[in-house]
């Protein structure tokens, strides 16, 4: 599930990114979307680089999130 959010956000932010080009034109906006596109590529290479040695940062995050959740709601946890 972490890996498909990834991709999503990545996708969303390239979208936004030429978008952008499109709404204000010119070259250096040019060359900012392709940083933006460029730096989402490489995010999303190193997360499956590190999703496939089961080092996966949005693995890591998500285990944290539902165990923060959980200690929450377990009966006579500290609030």
């Amino acid at each position: 599930m972490g890996l498909l959010s990834l991709f999503t956000i990545a996708i969303l932010v390239v979208v936004g990114a030429v978008w952008a080009l499109t709404a204000v034109g010119g070259w250096w906006m040019l060359a900012l979307a392709v940083t933006v596109h460029l730096l989402a590529s490489a995010v999303v290479l190193a997360e499956v680089a590190a999703f496939m040695t089961d080092q996966s940062l949005t693995g890591a995050v998500i285990e944290r999130v539902a165990a923060h959740r959980r200690s929450r709601h377990e009966p006579g946890a500290a609030q």
